[in-house]
């Protein structure tokens, strides 16, 4: 319960707990200085809290009471007298709900309290099929839309077409903090879900912060919700929500009953959830298992399956680390003499395809921008000479990649080197873990890195410094052993300052996925992220102005998918698609963003991957049946298009997604050229 918490509950720790852990919705005192009360009680409950509750309009309704709570950080404005729903309106669950308590219950309560207001937070039913088609969901339209499409939340009722006439106010999707003051002022919760679908998230935030819930017993059952009105009011039908949805309106007791109630529930969830045992058996295999320096070997023998990764792709990632340029042009997005060098470490398989592209998308477009040379994917053989380093997945323990960097970071003085850690989604890879068993040794890799990578650094540094024998400058054998075939400058020629000084800088980035965010919210992150890189201010501006472009084109699931070109006869002295890694090990996934800034890739026997402007170039690459072009590749059977791998000399081949070229507004890239960021050297 703890961690499945919608993303409103995150915002709670900025809230200062005094005011707004106790004020919610109308108000339950849970501090002796906040004492506020809702509908009659409101106006005593002023003089009692030092004004820190307003009351308005004292001389209308008590049923049209509004108040503003204000703290230091936060101010709430209470609804003169709103309910309200949180819920993603593409889900049938969700929006047939909505749909039947409209018909059935919410004529009789708008009757009743013709001021009540309904508020609906979330992406309208129309949305997903709108974007897919670019059109607006008309009653006449969505006939010829996706199945099932409807024309929002009022659709197929007599709100239709009329909703704020009606009392509903659609709100779409709001950020996590705008949601949190949305559901705060409201009077209650109602959840009218009429089928079950496991826990319904939507309930945890109203229960952590006592907001009153009116629910269904099939909502009610999975959260241990009792039906004796001491957390929440339950209703199975139209005639009983109309009863209970007056009930908590007029009567301020039961009010406070249901909000302290539903707290004091949260309490008992989050400690029963701590005593739980179920996932310690899993979570002890993982960690024992990640404690084994032979795990990055491959050499260890292990249950779950390992992230999907090219062959020796741990021994070039600790070469590539120390291989950046040293001296690089200058940049106009940096107003340092040399732009910092920067590393990518990312988790692929535990994260969601759209967010891993987005990512690529968004560093690649950073790199033309900025006019660096970004390396993508994972190849046989180290490549020198970079600027942006992105690893799709990171399966170097976090200890070797602290001896890599600190090294780097030397030899690279007094360049700055930055490294940039994006954490896996922890939730979605363990919900998918029945779909492909390696996002749970790609998350342990990312826990890893979050667990240990920091002190790892330290330790690092701090062997480097120390190392007593001057004819080296790597501070352990195993990296010195990779290394080897490599010339280095001595330590002796590096003085202990340049070793002290030129510390890397570590940074985590949390990625939501297109679908999470808008565009806005998602700028601001990369414009926050902009100035911890040491980007000018302007160009802060202009390359926030440009993710928020990439995270729009994203947000089409058609345009954030490879598209299927088919299966294509190659030759061993006549390659078809002929750049990119042209090595072993890939996922479509993993390939597509190899292949970033590319139009076209390719995967042929099995995951070998390469990128292309062009495929099908001469009579030697005919086109053969899908099914002549292998196995789905591992771990994507779930995914669309089917996902084929390649066969012997038969290229699977596939467009780019559309939201990773269109930007540029080339649907063929150039061949690259010398100084091209997607030449592979």
């Amino acid at each position: 319960a703890a961690t499945a918490v919608t993303a409103a509950t995150a915002t709670a720790t900025s809230v200062t707990a005094g005011v707004l852990g106790a004020v919610v919705a109308g108000l339950a005192p849970t501090h002796k200085n906040d004492a506020s009360l809702p509908l009659e009680a409101s106006a005593s409950a002023t003089s009692a809290t030092d004004n820190s509750a307003t009351v308005e309009n004292e001389d209308a309704d008590e049923l049209e009471t509004g108040l503003t709570v204000q703290s230091a950080e936060t101010t709430v404005s209470l609804q003169p007298l709103s309910v309200g729903f949180m819920g993603n309106g593409a889900t049938p669950t969700n929006y047939l709900a909505i749909e039947w308590f409209l018909r059935e219950a919410w004529p009789a309560v708008r009757a009743k309290l013709p001021s009540l207001r309904l508020r609906l937070v979330g992406f309208p039913p129309d949305d997903r099929p709108r974007k897919q088609h670019g059109l607006p969901c008309t009653p006449v339209r969505a006939v010829t839309l996706a199945s099932g499409a409807r024309c929002g939340w009022a659709w197929g009722t007599n709100f239709s077409g009329s909703e704020e006439e009606g009392g509903i106010d659609t709100l779409g999707f709001l950020e996590d903090d705008e949601m949190l003051r949305e559901m705060l002022s409201w009077r209650a919760m109602v959840v009218p879900i009429l089928r079950s679908t496991g826990v319904n998230t939507k309930l945890m935030p109203a229960l952590q912060h006592g907001v009153p819930i009116v629910l269904t017993s099939v909502a009610a059952a999975p959260l241990a919700i009792p039906s004796d009105s001491t957390v929440a009011l339950v209703a199975d039908s139209a005639d009983a929500f109309v009863t209970q949805l007056l009930r908590v309106a007029s009567d301020s007791s039961l009010w406070l009953t249901l909000s302290s109630g539903s707290r004091t529930h949260w309490q008992m969830l989050l400690d029963e959830d701590a005593a739980a045992v179920d996932m310690r058996a899993l979570t002890n295999l993982v960690c024992q298992i990640g404690s084994d320096e032979r795990l990055a070997q491959g050499e260890l023998y292990r249950p779950l399956p390992r992230p999907l990764a090219p062959k020796h792709a741990s021994t070039s990632l600790e070469i590539e680390l120390l291989l950046p340029r040293k001296r690089p042009p200058q940049s106009r997005c940096f107003s340092a003499t040399h732009p910092p060098a920067l590393v990518v470490l990312m988790h692929g398989a535990s994260s969601g395809e759209s967010k891993v592209l987005l990512a690529h998308t968004l560093f690649h477009a950073l790199c033309e921008h900025c006019g660096l040379r970004c390396l993508f994917g994972r190849h046989a053989k180290p490549r020198r000479n970079w600027d942006v380093l992105v690893e799709y997945e990171l399966t170097v323990p976090p200890e070797r990649v602290a001896d890599a960097v600190v090294n780097a970071s030397v030899l690279i003085y007094p360049r700055k080197l930055l490294l940039l850690h994006m954490p896996s989604s922890v939730m979605p890879a363990a919900l998918s873990y029945h779909l492909h068993g390696n996002s749970i040794v790609s998350t342990l890799f990312s826990e890893l890195m979050r667990a240990r990578f920091s002190s790892a650094l330290v330790n690092a540094g701090a062997a480097l410094l120390n190392a007593s024998s001057p004819t080296s400058s790597l501070p352990s054998s195993s990296s010195a052993s990779l290394l080897s075939p490599l010339s280095f400058p001595p330590s002796s020629s590096l003085s202990s300052e340049a070793i002290t000084t030129a510390r890397p800088t570590l940074h985590s980035f949390w990625l939501e996925p297109p679908t999470n965010s808008s565009a806005r919210h998602f700028g601001a992150n990369f414009r926050a992220l902009a100035a911890k890189l040491g980007i000018a201010p302007f160009e802060q501006e202009r390359l926030s102005m440009l993710a928020e472009e990439i995270h729009r084109a994203f947000r089409h699931s058609s345009d954030a998918r490879p598209k299927w070109q088919g299966c294509f006869q190659d030759m061993a002295n006549d390659r078809d698609v002929t750049d990119g890694p042209a090595a072993f090990g890939h996922s479509s996934q993993a390939c597509a963003a190899a292949c970033t800034g590319w139009p076209y890739f390719a995967l042929q026997g099995g995951g070998q991957c390469f990128c292309g402007d062009a495929f099908s170039r001469t009579p030697n690459h005919s086109k053969l049946g899908d099914a002549m072009c292998g196995r789905v590749c591992p771990g994507e059977d779930n995914k669309l298009p089917t996902r084929y791998c390649g066969g012997g000399w038969r290229n699977a081949v596939y467009a780019a997604p559309s939201a990773m070229t269109s930007l540029f507004g080339l649907q063929h890239a150039p061949r690259p050229n010398r100084n091209s960021t997607r030449k592979w050297v």
